[in-house]
């Protein structure tokens, strides 16, 4: 090697630079946490003879229960830990009973004799 063509020493202003590229990689990082958008909550559609009743959010802490006045008579439903599900139903098959908890949008719980449809949908 010729003289000069050496290593080149680590200097502080390398350091210095390297800090800031971090620091606004991390302020960008951060940013980008709490800046980006919130997936949108859940609610239930409480949908009665084709018209919708109500919609009631599936966050919260409290258990919901609610009893509609459907075609053949009531149906109780309860609204729990980011989940509905069908509690009662005066239908004569409680097949709506036996669908169990639904959470995710998209799912639905129906009482076809009674016409009440719980559905889950982003809001």
């Amino acid at each position: 090697m010729r003289a000069g063509m050496g290593r080149r020493a680590w200097t502080r202003s390398d350091t210095l630079v390297i800090a800031a590229a971090l620091a606004l990689a991390a302020l960008l990082w951060v940013g980008f946490l709490v800046l980006r958008p919130k997936e949108p909550a859940a609610v239930v559609v409480v949908n009665v003879m084709g018209t919708d009743a109500e919609r009631i959010p599936l966050t919260g802490g409290e258990s919901v229960r609610r009893t509609v006045r459907g075609f053949i008579g009531n149906s109780t439903f309860e609204i729990s830990g980011g989940r509905v599900r069908m509690l009662s139903s005066d239908c004569p098959d409680k097949v709506c009973i036996r669908m169990g908890w639904a959470a995710q949008p998209g799912q639905v719980i129906v009482c076809l004799p009674n016409r009440v449809v719980l559905k889950v949908e982003s809001k």
